[in-house]
């Protein structure tokens, strides 16, 4: 999935669920962050000191973009049931914090994907 994709499904999704968690003390950067979700996607192997420990029910994480200048990652996600699943996250290093917001096609597969990454 593009960037011009996934903003166009975005808008079109109609649930939606938010969260602000304070970031595992391995994530600082973009790029610690984008590591941690293809990692814990690559291997399955839940790391419980990170608040983005993925559990079997997601398929695959898939990295869209990294927006430097306002230290944001998107990705797309697929589970089992081959759900539209998008997640944008937002670190704020400086107050060790992560604003998730996760979008999909039903209310259910929301809450999957939020607890997985909480």
């Amino acid at each position: 999935m593009t960037t011009a994709e996934f903003g166009g499904k975005w808008g079109g999704l109609g649930h939606e669920l938010k969260n602000s968690l304070p970031c595992g003390q391995h994530i600082r950067t973009l790029e610690n962050l984008k590591s941690v979700m293809t990692y814990n996607t690559n291997t399955n192997n839940n790391m419980s000191d990170d608040i983005f420990a993925v559990n079997s029910k997601v398929t695959a994480y898939h990295h869209i973009e990294s927006i430097v200048p306002t230290t944001e990652e998107i990705f797309s996600a697929t589970n089992t049931r081959k759900d539209i699943i998008l997640v944008h996250i937002k670190l704020i290093a400086s107050r060790n914090k992560c604003d998730i917001i996760v979008k999909g096609s039903s209310k259910d597969v929301c809450m999957v994907i939020m607890n997985e990454l909480c």
